[in-house]
C-alpha cells in the first residue's frame, strides 16, 4: 500500500514529466485523532489545536489510516476546511461524518495548488495521476 513517501515521490515523477512546473509543497502528516497520534512520524497538526495544513487554499489531499497507507485521494477548488469539512466536523474532538470508509481515517496530508498555479498545475491531473500510481483502496476509480 502506498504511503506519503510514495505521494511525494509520485508528484516529484509528475513534475518531472511535465515542463516547467512549479515545485509543489505537501505537508506533513495531520491527526485528525490526536490520543492515538503515532508519535514515531512528523505531524503538522492536530485537531483538538491547529486548523488543517493550508487551510485556505485549493488542491489535493490525501487521506490515511492508522498505518499510515493511504486511502483516499480527492481535491478542491475552494478550500481544503471547506472540502475536509464533508468528511470530518467537530470542535474538541473530530467526528467521521462520512460513510463509507472501509478503515477508519486518521490522518489528512494536503497539496496546495496556489490559483496563480491553476494554469500551470491542474488539481484535476494532478488528482488523476495520483489515483492511478498509487491505486488507495477508497478511491473508485482506482483499480485494486
Amino acid at each position: 500500500m502506498a504511503t506519503l513517501h510514495d505521494a511525494k515521490n509520485a508528484i516529484e515523477d509528475y513534475l518531472g514529466m511535465q515542463r516547467g512546473l512549479p515545485e509543489l509543497d505537501i505537508s506533513d502528516y495531520y491527526a485528525l485523532f490526536p490520543d492515538t497520534a503515532r508519535d514515531d512520524i512528523a505531524i503538522c497538526g492536530r485537531w483538538d489545536n491547529d486548523q488543517y495544513p493550508h487551510q485556505d487554499k485549493p488542491g489535493v489531499y490525501l487521506i490515511f489510516d492508522e498505518d499510515l497507507e493511504l486511502m483516499y485521494i480527492g481535491k478542491t477548488d475552494s478550500t481544503f476546511g471547506s472540502r475536509l469539512y464533508t468528511y470530518f466536523k467537530g470542535t474538541d474532538v473530530c467526528k467521521i461524518v462520512h460513510p463509507g470508509w472501509s478503515r477508519k481515517p486518521c490522518y489528512v496530508a494536503t497539496i496546495p495548488i496556489e490559483k496563480s498555479q491553476k494554469h500551470i498545475v491542474s488539481p484535476v491531473a494532478l488528482e488523476d495521476y495520483l489515483i492511478d500510481r498509487l491505486q488507495p483502496y477508497d478511491n473508485t476509480r482506482g483499480i485494486r
